[in-house]
């Protein structure tokens, strides 16, 4: 086997198995819709500090995930846009919560590089929100958040009343009034 021959057959295989592990990940992953209970979970900020979303819900203020990665391009516009929209008095009862996801086949390291590339993201971003690292990607999956940017709106009773794949600008305004009429309610 030449080394042009060999070369070729690695990459297919490369790109046959990322194929397939996507496959596996779409069809395992559990479609949610608008009115279903949202997932609970446990994940850790980049402090270290536990954050449970049970916890939360029982402040009873809608809650804004927005899962989102350093490589993702639509994310570098959707996270300005939403941290804008959040500085307004109007969302000053809604817990906006980022969830940085890693990518399932890279080793995660918690507790140095990729904490600190976190850290300069959200310092380059103006982020100025709690992030929680999912460094396993097992909430994204939960909340089948196989393209990113994903963002999922969490009434106070649990429900989940927007949910949303990727971003086009002026997503922000669709947001904005499904926030508006659950605030209307509480």
């Amino acid at each position: 086997m030449n080394v042009l021959t060999y070369f070729k057959t690695v990459i297919v295989l490369v790109l046959l198995s990322s194929v397939g592990s996507s496959l596996l990940l779409a069809e395992d992953a559990v479609a949610l819709k608008v009115g279903d209970a949202a997932p609970t979970f446990f994940l850790r900020d980049l402090e270290g500090e536990n954050f449970f979303l049970s916890r939360s819900l029982k402040e009873e203020r809608p809650i804004v995930l927005s899962f989102f990665a350093n490589w993702c391009i639509p994310c570098r516009t959707e996270i300005p846009n939403y941290e804008k929209m959040f500085t307004q008095d109007q969302y000053a009862d809604v817990e906006l919560i980022y969830i940085h996801v890693s990518e399932p086949r890279q080793p995660a390291d918690y507790t140095g590089t990729d904490v600190m590339l976190i850290q300069r993201v959200m310092m380059d971003w103006g982020m100025t929100h709690p992030v929680l690292y999912d460094r396993y990607g097992v909430v994204a999956e939960k909340y089948n958040a196989t393209s990113l940017p994903t963002s999922v709106v969490i009434a106070p009773d649990g429900t989940i009343k927007y949910y949303h794949k990727g971003y086009n600008e002026g997503d922000e305004k669709e947001l904005g009034i499904i926030l508006s009429k659950i605030l209307g309610e509480k």
